[in-house]
């Protein structure tokens, strides 16, 4: 399992989640297939999750998206 986390002080940007957008799925896809294979580890399933933090309340809110996108490799 690989963990995107953001985490947002204030509203002007958008929630946590907004940020994870396909030119950062792929980017953490990326990472994570380098992950794999140094650690001869490609024939394991992997998924990927976003917890988005809202600190601009209190308290923080936390929202977590299990199996939030799926590698395109």
């Amino acid at each position: 399992m690989f963990v995107e986390v953001k985490l947002r002080t204030g509203s002007g940007f958008g929630g946590g989640a907004v940020a994870v957008n396909a030119a950062k799925q792929r980017k953490v896809a990326l990472m994570a297939m380098d992950y794999l294979v140094r650690h001869r580890l490609e024939d394991r399933p992997c998924r990927f999750d976003v917890v988005a933090i809202d600190a601009a309340v209190n308290p923080p809110r936390v929202e977590i998206y299990t199996n939030a996108f799926e590698s395109t490799f």
